[in-house]
């Protein structure tokens, strides 16, 4: 993974839990973004969370005129868009919290974020969050992809992140 194409978000602490995304920007395939999960857990302090949450999604070559390329490992997670000449795979991997990379999935359509990678890192405070920790986590990642240029936010949509506790 080259180091330019990554983004490390600003991490937060909530009720003694820290929180931080990572991204990877021009995502070129699945393989990549496993790559890329391993590339941040070389770090020691990574390796050691709690949780490393993942999820991609990448724009997919436009259908030749024999039908639509399809991506075989992804194509339960894949999307289109309005225009029905454009589509995406995606994929996710909870690492142990039941649910959030399906959350992470969602927010990387929702936000129209294309050809991109993202990593929530939680590192576990010894206070469980209840269903807080999917807010935490999504805020994470929405506040890193915005800050890496790749995310859409709507200007009437609330942007903040809502996020409280200390920075570390």
């Amino acid at each position: 993974i080259d180091p330019s194409r990554v983004r490390h978000g600003v991490p937060f602490v909530e009720r003694k839990s820290t929180f931080q995304a990572h991204v990877l920007l021009r995502l070129r395939s699945a393989e990549e973004a496993d790559a890329f999960a391993a590339y941040l857990k070389r770090d020691p302090k990574v390796a050691r969370a709690s949780h490393n949450v993942l999820a991609f999604r990448k724009r997919l070559p436009a259908p030749s005129a024999r039908g639509a390329v399809r991506d075989e490992k992804n194509e339960s997670d894949a999307d289109r868009t309005d225009d029905s000449s454009v589509s995406f795979a995606g994929d996710h991997d909870d690492d142990g919290e039941h649910g959030a990379g399906k959350g992470l999935s969602h927010l990387l359509r929702v936000t129209e974020s294309e050809d991109v990678g993202v990593v929530v890192t939680r590192w576990f405070g010894g206070v469980h969050l209840g269903p807080r920790r999917f807010q935490c986590i999504n805020n994470a990642a929405r506040d890193a992809l915005v800050d890496a240029g790749v995310a859409k936010v709507d200007a009437n949509c609330a942007s903040g992140s809502g996020k409280s506790g200390k920075k570390s």
